[in-house]
């Protein structure tokens, strides 16, 4: 996160891989403990990483807002799974999410929707 002069308070620098790492794990720490599948991960990530890419450069100032979109992301994504009897996330529990919010909904404050 940014110090009250905008600079940084992390050692190095952010990178798009960094970033999308920590939008797996919020959204892995929003399913609670039920486990998802390589291709809902897939989803989760390749759905939001353009918007990630897109904002880079301001991450240190919106990473905790973004962070928990993703956990609610992840939590609706596993309601629906639990919803249909399952312990496990899919990938058509994460379209169901994205279907019912978009990614503007879940990312409003830097999707530029």
């Amino acid at each position: 996160m940014a110090d009250d002069k905008g600079k940084p308070n992390v050692e190095g620098e952010n990178t798009l891989e960094s970033a999308t790492l920590q939008m797996a794990m919020a959204f892995g720490q929003g399913t609670g403990g039920m486990s998802a599948t390589p291709a809902a991960v897939t989803l989760a990530v390749e759905t939001i990483r353009p918007t990630i890419e897109a904002n880079l450069r301001r991450w240190d100032l919106y990473a905790l807002t973004f962070l928990e979109f993703s956990r609610g992301f992840g939590r609706l994504s596993a309601h629906h799974a639990v919803s249909d009897g399952r312990m496990v996330v899919i990938e058509q529990d994460v379209s169901w999410a994205l279907d019912r919010r978009g990614v503007d909904q879940f990312f409003p404050m830097v999707c530029g929707c």
